[in-house]
C-alpha cells in the first residue's frame, strides 16, 4: 500500500455558483455608483467586481446579467504558468503583463479556473 502522509489533498476554501438573472444588459456603471466593496474599471476588465468580508465572497458581475461567486482552494503547491500555459495551449490563456494568474477554460463542464503561481 502507498504512503499516502506525502499525498497533496487540495482544500476547498468556498463554493462556485454561476447565475443568469435573464434580464437583459445590466448597468455595470450603475451597479457600481450604488454598491459599496466594488470595483469597476471598464478599461481593464468588463465587469463589476464585488468583495464581502463576511462569510468571505468575491462576486463577479457581467453586463450580459450573468454573475459568478467565486471561490478558492489550495493545492498546497507552486505551479508553473508558463509551462502550462504551453501544454495547454487550446484552454488557457496567460498574460502576465495583463493579470498575474493563467484562465483555464474547460469546455466540459463549463469552468473557468484561474490558476495562480502560489498554488
Amino acid at each position: 500500500m502507498a504512503d499516502r502522509s506525502s499525498a497533496i489533498i487540495p482544500t476547498l476554501q468556498n463554493i462556485t455558483a454561476t447565475l443568469s438573472l435573464d434580464c437583459g444588459k445590466l448597468d455595470l456603471k450603475a451597479i457600481a455608483l450604488q454598491a459599496r466593496n466594488e470595483e469597476y474599471n471598464p478599461k481593464r476588465l468588463p465587469l463589476v467586481i464585488m468583495r464581502i468580508r463576511e462569510p468571505k465572497t468575491t462576486t463577479l458581475i457581467f453586463a450580459a446579467g450573468k454573475i459568478n461567486i467565486v471561490a478558492s482552494c489550495d493545492v498546497r503547491f507552486p505551479n508553473r504558468l508558463e509551462g502550462l500555459a504551453i501544454a495547454h495551449s487550446a484552454f488557457s490563456s496567460y498574460e502576465p503583463e495583463i493579470f498575474p494568474g493563467l484562465v483555464y477554460r474547460m469546455k466540459q463542464p463549463k469552468t473557468v479556473l484561474l490558476v495562480l503561481a502560489s498554488g
